[in-house]
């Protein structure tokens, strides 16, 4: 292995373990950031959430298991080729729906003295930022395949070469009889399968290599004689 490919390889990896640290402790910190409370009526636990912070622990949820497993299969066991579009798209979609979440986050507002006593505000706030962080290395991954690597075209990994047999084969076989091989060119001694005229009666059989087109007849009848 090359320098350059060792290089863009711990480069893979560590962006790749980034990314399923901060999406794993985005998770974390929306279900840190409000206590939960039971109810009353049913004695059941309960706990706050807003639709920012929902739709953010879904898309934290798809970026730790895209992160985690690439790391798993493709870089530690190697049991996986990645397609470099499918990867460039998970991580153009990632980073964008981060963003969007950590706006909506923000657009909430900050604390406020109103705040139930079950909301953490730096637990907010550190979801926030980890949306953004997460976004940044998702969008890091993207810019770095995209200088880095070259989606492979078809002809190049595959082998496109015609499947007849095209010319004679390449080591004749001598000796003892021995059958050809499927896989040979057997076109020079391939004899006709029909009767093609008939030879008169009385000549002497000849060699297949000689001309006896002279002493060829029909076979059929062809009108009458009147």
């Amino acid at each position: 292995m090359s320098n350059g490919m060792k290089s863009r390889a711990l480069v893979v990896t560590i962006s790749r373990t980034l990314q399923a640290l901060l999406s794993l402790a985005t998770i974390v910190a929306v279900f840190l950031t409000f206590d939960s409370f039971v109810f009353t009526d049913n004695h059941k636990v309960y706990r706050f959430i807003t639709i920012p912070m929902m739709f953010t622990l879904i898309v934290g949820t798809a970026g730790f298991l895209f992160a985690f497993l690439y790391s798993l299969f493709v870089l530690a066991l190697d049991r996986i080729q990645a397609d470099i579009l499918v990867e460039r798209i998970f991580d153009l979609l990632l980073a964008l729906t981060f963003v969007l979440c950590g706006s909506f986050m923000v657009g909430l507002g900050g604390c406020a003295s109103s705040d139930p006593s079950q909301f953490h505000c730096s637990t907010y706030s550190a979801t926030m930022a980890l949306s953004f962080l997460s976004a940044v290395c998702f969008a890091f991954s993207l810019i770095h395949s995209l200088l880095t690597m070259e989606i492979p075209h078809p002809d190049s990994i595959e082998n496109l070469v015609p499947r007849g047999n095209y010319g004679r084969a390449s080591s004749p076989y001598h000796g003892h009889a021995v059958g050809p091989s499927p896989q040979a060119d057997d076109t020079l001694t391939i004899m006709p399968r029909g009767k093609f005229g008939s030879v008169q009666q009385g000549q002497p059989r000849r060699s297949s290599n000689e001309d006896n087109t002279d002493e060829l007849v029909p076979r059929g009848k062809f009108g009458s004689i009147v």
